[in-house]
């Protein structure tokens, strides 16, 4: 392999461009960091009645969409964690994650 990968595929994949040396060592902690934040995702709770508001904060938001008949909605969302994320199907934790990061 000559130069950083373009993509990860496994812990050992991390692991492999952490041994090469220092810079590879942050650069591989910066793909883990854009992994970990990219394992949230928003996901649809309900649809707002007319004039219903909705919850709007860090994890909530409201957004206009359409049902399945096409027409104009307001929809809650709110930010959960996918557990079909990248992060998790590699099988890093939040703890090896941090260890990683730590080293």
């Amino acid at each position: 392999m000559r130069g950083l990968p373009k993509q990860y595929h496994t812990i050992a994949d991390f692991n492999n461009v952490a041994a090469q040396g220092t810079a590879e060592k942050e650069a591989a902690k910066d793909a883990l960091r854009a992994l970990q934040a990219a394992r949230y995702i928003w996901k649809q709770t309900e649809i707002l009645e007319d004039g219903q508001e909705g919850i709007s904060d860090d994890t909530h938001r409201v957004i206009d969409t359409q049902n399945e008949a096409q027409e104009p909605v307001r929809a809650q969302m709110e930010l959960v964690l996918d557990e079909y994320s990248a992060f998790s199907r590699m099988g890093w934790t939040v703890q090896t994650a941090a260890e990683f990061l730590a080293a």
